[in-house]
Formats: C-alpha cells, structure tokens, sequence
C-alpha cells in the first residue's frame, strides 16, 4: 500500500496482511537457543510487523478523505468534519479496534495544501 490509494486495493492489502497473519501462526522458530536467537526475535519482529500493516490498512481504509500523504483516488478531498482526527487503532485479542480523537488546533489553523 503506498502513498496513492484505492478502496479496492485497500481491501485486498487486508486480505493479504489477513492471510499472512493466518500463516505467522504456524510459523515455528527451529533454533531453540536462549542466548542470542536471532531466528526468535525476527519471529517476533514479524508478528509485530503485521499487527502494525493490519492497523495501517484498517485506518487508512476507513479515512475516507485525502490528507497529507494519505490520497485516495475514490475520495479525493479533504474531509475536515469528519476526520480533523487522530486515528487510533488498538487491539483487544485478535480484534482490532478503531476510534478517532479530535486535532487539536492551536496556533496554526488547518488548511488545504496545493501543489
């Protein structure tokens, strides 16, 4: 998933990350040394990897607006009503959870960038 973005490959980029978090789980590390196992902590680092892709891809998927380096080519605008907002994903089990939390402005007001 890069910077241009569509709904469609959105979803197949969840479909994938999905899949791939199905296969992590019957991943297994084959060295079985507790003093530096470089093979048990790039398993670790992996799983951490597609938790974060899954959180990247919910959010994104579910901003449906252009924003910065988020653009997506079925929204193309900047929705400020309803996504002047932090997204916040977290996870409780294997669910992940999406909430937003308002910007807040200060001393600079948000405006619409052009190129």
């Amino acid at each position: 998933m890069g910077v241009f973005r569509k709904g469609a490959e959105m979803e197949e980029a969840l479909n994938t990350v999905d899949s791939l978090l199905v296969e992590y789980q019957s991943c297994r590390v084959g060295d079985t040394n507790l003093v530096y196992n470089t093979a048990f902590v790039n398993y670790i680092e992996l799983g951490s990897m597609l938790t974060v892709a899954k959180a990247v891809v919910l959010g994104a998927l579910n901003r449906t607006e252009s924003r910065g380096c988020h653009l997506r080519e079925d929204y193309p605008h900047r929705d400020d009503v309803n996504f002047l907002k932090h997204t916040l994903v977290t996870k409780e089990g294997d669910a992940y959870k999406l909430s937003y939390r308002d910007v807040v402005v200060t001393k600079y007001q948000p405006a619409e960038r052009k190129y």
